[in-house]
């Protein structure tokens, strides 16, 4: 038996609560180890002390007393937990996350818009044809571009919504039966 595991049984092993089997291995391993024979005689000095305390003996008014410091103590006030400010972090993450994407995909839609373009002007000679070259080089983001924006927009005007909601209709009636609940 290791001492790691006869820590944790010592205060059972003192009261007899161990079965008889873990009761033997715990006496086996106190007679061959000296830390753990040390703390169970602090242990049987800790339970001997606690045996001999008296009661205390409490003034009159002491739970009178205790509720008047209690009543000056400053009231605690609760985390506030701010449902605008939780969607103002939200909406700047998605369009930073947005954005860091565009920039992301913008050096390769760069590196293709350079790329049709020279092959276009090298081509043709014209610029137009370097346009049209870049804009078909730039359609495949489009859709992506797009579908990604009006993603975020969706989702932020549905957070927008439910928050105003809850906070115009559901809080109200909330607050009603919480004030009602504590006149009782």
């Amino acid at each position: 038996m290791r001492c790691s595991s006869c820590s944790n049984d010592l205060d059972r092993y003192l009261e007899g609560t161990l079965s008889p089997a873990r009761m033997r291995a715990m006496a086996e391993h106190l007679r061959t180890c000296d830390e753990c024979r040390a703390t169970l005689d602090e242990l049987k000095v800790i339970d001997a002390l606690l045996a001999t305390t008296a009661p205390v003996d409490l003034a009159p008014n002491f739970t009178y007393a205790v509720m008047a410091e209690v009543r000056t103590m400053p009231q605690p006030r609760a985390f506030r937990f701010s449902h605008w400010g939780l969607l103002t972090v939200y909406t700047i993450g998605a369009w930073v996350a947005l954005v860091a994407f565009w920039l992301f995909a913008r050096e390769t839609a760069t590196a293709t818009l350079a790329s049709a373009s020279n092959n276009a002007i090298a081509a043709t000679g014209s610029t137009f044809a370097a346009l049209t070259a870049g804009m078909h080089a730039l359609a495949p983001y489009a859709p992506f571009v797009v579908i990604s924006v009006l993603l975020v927009m969706a989702i932020d005007a549905a957070f927008f919504g439910a928050i105003f909601f809850y906070q115009r209709r559901i809080r109200p009636h909330v607050l009603a039966t919480i004030a009602i609940r504590e006149e009782r």
